[in-house]
């Protein structure tokens, strides 16, 4: 019968009723016994926290001689540890009589059940001396849950564990003859390591050598554990290192996808050490693009893991990484996420040789039906035009192209796009581009676009065939308009009349009453008095104006897709991650992780790999705790591999030890495809959409790869100091300059006016 009866929401007390009639230890008890931890383990699963008042019952069903009921009442501690754990420490001799147990299995399971109960009694007299007595166990599979159980010891008590001693006899467990209790403590101590700045897991080149030795006769998960102890070797060499590269180089090509991101780990952390690795190693950095690009057949889940991470690569070590940009294509079939991700790809991937295939991708991909993908598209086009000097002319082509299909999201993108074109390539804006603009302005309706709109109809005035007419069209519904697109509006309208004075100026005096007699907005009304002042100056008002508001926009470049040397190296060393995937410091995404450092040594090549010299490498003021690692020679004569006997039950135990369940004999093969699925997150969004966490935000400024804009000042102005009494002589509008002199009078009159000196925020380039 399907075991799916079972997941149905069942109140406690009716479990509760069946249990406390079959009590014995009878056939028909056992079964119904049996039936009742199935129906509670199920409501667990589906969040039905009602269960926790059956912990009485369940802890007296400990005592059964049923491994099955064992199992089943061991899950259920685990999931309600927190609640009343001092009526654990009441049948603590329940533990006692399990932890002695004949049965491996059964010492095996107590050991990591125990290791969940926080009561500082049970802990000091059942926990710290039960896993002391545990890792001598001669039972290879008792010691490697023993190694599992201290390490979630160590995360309810830390104190507790470390002045018992278990973290030195956890490394002294490390000259066990099973590989894989090796590997487990290995793990541990790792665990423990990145959880405190209090120690320091170092290996030498001995145990490296043992290391190495084990690797090949060890299962996948282990394998995975190994490799990444051995980043806590310092090479003292280049020599050292590159051939440390060169032994692990094989597992690249490994199935399972922990192996080949843990090697890949390791040998960008080696090549740190190494001058010119790609030149010593000619065929590395194809051997590892090769590598990712076989990942990318497997699940979904992967293969986001493994594209954020290529753009962790291209960004700390292109040098590394040979990948052909059509790999990164995208597919109709693939998730919006892995499509925005290979989008993030193609654009740093694009160079001189490859730009006009580059540009043909994303001109598919902002044809596509989805809007999001088109505009993420365009997003990209105009940013490789950015980037790349010979792609613009292409790139602009295929934007007007687009534009005049008269889509309103994409043309409303394109706006904002070219408006970056523009400010880095000011000979590309034309009269043709403009009309084009104008044909289909009712279509630009978003904030964005509006203000990009306003930015050109302000600084290309000459290229429009009506501009006033455009500006009067926005000034008749001025009110209605979000305040960037007022700012913008406002200082577009300055702009035209600096150029045009004589048909500037009766729209000009129009905005400014509007806004100094209706708009209660302070910022808007400071930018509006800001310009009267400046406008009304005596005999300074023309070169004054023409330097400040018709000043060039600042220029714009690519260099908004590099990320902090120290941010970079310390992603290096959390490749496969989570750190990884969201690219951002370790501690923001871990609190309570220690972030690693490249370790000093006298081969490391900082400077060569234009790492930041100034970085706190791996020096705190504290000196941590060492954690030598010393592995006996015993550990390396294994002979030829045996993948189904070696190490008793090494081979067919797996990482899913590590979560609870599993028995001695159980199959320990882990699906890497049940990852945990990650939520769509668009990271191509225009900062107008984005909370501003960017994975390729420059630490010195809000834009991104793919945001709509490449700085945050629409108006493109820039302020120098003056002195307005010493300003130089004036131009030929004094007439002007002395009616805005008395309207400004007028205004001071009737209502408080903000210091011109005090420029808002959002006014200054």
């Amino acid at each position: 019968m399907s075991d799916a009866r079972y997941f149905s929401k069942c109140k406690a007390n009716i479990i509760k009723k069946e249990l406390t009639i079959h009590q014995d230890n009878s056939k028909k008890s056992l079964k119904v016994q049996k039936e009742c931890m199935k129906l509670i383990i199920a409501n667990i699963t589906m969040g039905n926290n009602e269960m926790m008042i059956l912990q009485p019952y369940v802890i007296n069903l400990m005592s059964s001689d049923d491994i099955e009921i064992k199992k089943m009442c061991c899950h259920f501690i685990s999931s309600y540890y927190y609640y009343c754990p001092e009526k654990y420490y009441e049948s603590k001799s329940i533990f006692q009589t399990d932890l002695r147990h004949n049965s491996s299995v059964v010492r095996a399971l107590m050991i990591k059940t125990i290791a969940y109960i926080p009561f500082q009694k049970f802990q000091e007299e059942v926990t710290i001396p039960f896993l002391k007595r545990l890792l001598r166990d001669p039972d290879s599979y008792v010691r490697r849950a023993t190694c599992l159980a201290i390490g979630k010891a160590y995360e309810l008590n830390p104190s507790l564990v470390e002045s018992s001693g278990l973290i030195e006899k956890l490394n002294n467990l490390l000259s066990d003859p099973s590989a894989a209790v090796i590997s487990s403590t290995l793990a541990m101590l790792d665990y423990i390591v990145d959880t405190t700045a209090a120690m320091k897991l170092l290996i030498d080149e001995s145990n490296v050598t043992n290391l190495l030795r084990i690797l090949p006769h060890s299962n996948e998960f282990y394998q995975a554990y190994i490799l990444n102890s051995l980043t806590s070797y310092i090479p003292k060499t280049s020599q050292e290192s590159l051939d440390l590269i060169q032994k692990v180089l094989p597992y690249l090509q490994h199935g399972n996808t922990s192996v080949v991101m843990n090697t890949l780990k390791l040998i960008i952390y080696l090549a740190n050490y190494v001058k010119g690795p790609q030149d010593l190693l000619p065929s590395l950095s194809k051997r590892i693009g090769n590598s990712l690009t076989s990942l990318l057949s497997k699940s979904d889940e992967i293969r986001f893991l493994v594209l954020r991470n290529v753009i962790l690569l291209l960004l700390a070590t292109p040098h590394l990484l040979k990948l052909d940009v059509t790999m990164f294509f995208c597919q109709y079939n693939d998730p919006p996420y892995i499509n925005d991700t290979k989008l993030e790809i193609i654009y740093l991937l694009a160079n001189q040789s490859n730009f006009s295939i580059v540009l043909q991708e994303l001109k598919r991909c902002a044809q596509d039906s989805d809007s999001l993908m088109a505009k993420k598209s365009i997003r990209a086009i105009g940013n490789l035009s950015v980037k790349l000097e010979s792609a613009v002319e292409p790139a602009t082509e295929i934007l007007m192209g687009l534009c005049k299909g008269g889509i309103p999201a994409i043309v409303q993108e394109i706006v904002g796009v070219m408006k970056n074109i523009y400010r880095k390539y000011s000979a590309m804006a034309t009269a043709e581009h403009m009309q084009v603009f104008v044909d289909n302005m009712d279509a630009i309706e978003e904030l964005d676009s509006k203000s990009s709109f306003l930015w050109l109809v302000g600084n290309y005035s000459s290229l429009f065939a009506d501009p006033l007419d455009i500006l009067k069209d926005f000034t008749f519904k001025f009110q209605d308009e979000p305040l960037e697109v007022q700012l913008t509006l406002l200082t577009s309208v300055v702009k035209y009349y600096l150029k045009h004075p004589s048909s500037g100026e009766e729209i000009l005096l129009k905005l400014l009453n509007l806004i100094t007699e209706k708009i209660p907005d302070p910022d808007l009304r400071e930018r509006a008095y800001f310009y009267w002042k400046l406008l009304s100056s005596k005999s300074t008002f023309s070169q004054a104006a023409d330097e400040i508001i018709l000043a060039e926009s600042p220029p714009i470049d690519a260099d908004h897709d590099k990320l902090d040397p120290e941010l970079l190296e310390e992603l290096e060393l959390a490749i496969g991650s989570l750190a990884s995937v969201y690219l951002k410091p370790i501690k923001s995404v871990f609190r309570l992780a220690n972030p690693r450092k490249l370790p000093q040594s006298p081969a490391l090549q900082r400077e060569y790999n234009n790492l930041n010299s100034d970085s706190k490498a791996s020096t705190d003021s504290s000196s941590p705790k060492i954690l030598r690692i010393n592995i006996k020679s015993n550990v390396g004569i294994i002979k030829s591999p045996k993948p189904n006997n070696y190490c008793d039950d090494s081979v067919n135990t797996g990482i899913n030890e590590l979560l609870y369940s599993g028995d001695k004999n159980e199959s320990a093969e882990v699906d890497y495809n049940q990852t945990a699925v990650f939520q769509r997150q668009s990271f191509l969004k225009s900062p107008k959409n984005s909370n501003r966490n960017s994975v390729l935000m420059s630490p010195n400024r809000s834009s991104m790869i793919f945001g709509s804009s490449a700085s945050g000042n629409t108006t493109g102005e820039s302020f120098p100091d003056y002195d307005a009494n010493n300003m130089p002589p004036g131009g030929d509008n004094q007439s002007s300059s002395h009616k805005f002199g008395q309207m400004l009078k007028k205004k001071v009159r009737n209502s408080i006016l903000v210091s011109p000196r005090v420029v808002n925020r959002n006014f200054t380039a």
